[in-house]
């Protein structure tokens, strides 16, 4: 599968009531419709909880970056069965982690100049962001996850006091 550079698409994460095959293919096309303009738009489910719910991972690139890319991959050779977002394979990747369904945890995965955090509780998504992991040349940039880590309810409940994040990596509570 060919994984589309971040900043060459957009993403989002809905959270779909529990349903089954066309009646959940339905919901998640018209979700997907409503939260996308221009850009040509798929998804896959990242999560289902029976009779809770389903995430999807829906992804969306404009059709100029698709086709060049196909082009590319033709002329070398590379034969492409799928485009994603990278979304969707970091939240695929964490599935896999042993402790992702028992903790709250900020995930952060980096690509070229930028960092995508991904806050999470439990096994279920409830946020990310991507930023610029360079402010100032030669200056790291943690201010997103020290915003994180001190502003999200989930981790004031998980974390109380007032310890300093700043320039954390990665924290994990249990």
């Amino acid at each position: 599968r060919l994984v589309l550079p971040a900043g060459l698409c957009v993403t989002r994460v809905l959270q779909l009531p529990y349903g089954k095959g066309k009646q959940l293919a339905e919901m998640a096309a018209r979700e997907v419709r409503e939260n996308f303009r221009n850009e040509i738009t798929d998804y896959s489910i990242v999560r289902r909880e029976n009779k809770i719910g389903v995430d999807i991972c829906a992804g969306g690139a404009e059709q100029g970056n698709l086709e060049r890319f196909l082009h590319i991959c033709e002329e070398t050779g590379l034969r492409v069965n799928g485009i994603t977002v990278p979304l969707e394979g970091y939240l695929k990747i964490m599935q896999h982690l042993e402790h992702f369904y028992k903790r709250t945890g900020i995930y952060l995965f980096f690509e070229a100049g930028s960092m995508t955090s991904i806050l999470c509780q439990k096994g279920q998504y409830l946020y990310s962001s991507r930023s610029r992991l360079f402010s100032e040349p030669g200056t790291w940039d943690f201010g997103d996850c020290e915003k994180y880590l001190r502003y999200h309810p989930v981790l004031r409940r998980a974390q109380p006091g007032g310890t300093d994040y700043r320039g954390m990596l990665w924290r994990m509570s249990g």
